[in-house]
């Protein structure tokens, strides 16, 4: 399976390597590896309409424990952009998908489309998290930033962009606008 984890396409629709590359234990030998690179690419990898094993909990555990934090956002959109393309493929129906695997029945449609469904649903709220507290790190930079200002510690016209900027990525994430900003 590590010989496939950076070719495109993916394994083909049935492989052994498949089957056993997204065990649990494999799962977590990943995880260990602590690269977030390889963490992604082995996801993007495993999580296809045609992988059949169950392990949604450990796959939830992963993404809340591996891909939180702001410095993630890029991999959290390239696995939910993947996410959408296999949701997408399953909702393409039954006869599409036995072309390729006559075993496949209703039931392993629905039940992989809820998995991934699930997967999307965790990795959306870690994104949002990561977001609240990107905001509130940087409202407190703005509130420092004009506390400084207002003590007349900001001389630099330079300090007081940086301060306009902040406001203005602070208002354009919360959706809500400044009340005050900093004189220049």
């Amino acid at each position: 399976m590590w010989s496939w984890l950076r070719k495109s396409p993916s394994l083909p629709p049935v492989s052994i390597g498949r089957y056993w590359g997204s065990r649990s234990d494999v799962i977590k030998i990943v995880q260990g590896l602590g690269d977030i690179e390889t963490l992604t690419a082995y996801l993007l990898l495993v999580w296809s309409e045609w992988e059949g094993q169950s392990y949604k909990d450990e796959m939830c555990g992963l993404i809340k424990s591996s891909l939180s934090g702001i410095r993630m956002g890029y991999y959290r959109k390239e696995l939910l952009q993947h996410l959408d393309h296999v949701l997408g493929q399953l909702e393409l129906g039954l006869d599409h998908l036995q072309q390729h695997d006559p075993r496949l029945n209703e039931g392993d449609i629905q039940w992989r489309q809820e998995k991934y469904e699930k997967l999307k649903k965790v990795l959306l709220e870690v994104d949002k998290e990561a977001v609240k507290l990107l905001i509130c790190e940087s409202s407190r930079l703005v509130i420092l930033f004009s506390l400084l200002n207002s003590c007349g510690q900001l001389k630099d016209p330079t300090q007081c962009l940086c301060v306009q900027s902040l406001l203005h990525f602070c208002s354009y994430m919360s959706g809500t606008f400044p009340i005050t900003s900093p004189a220049p």
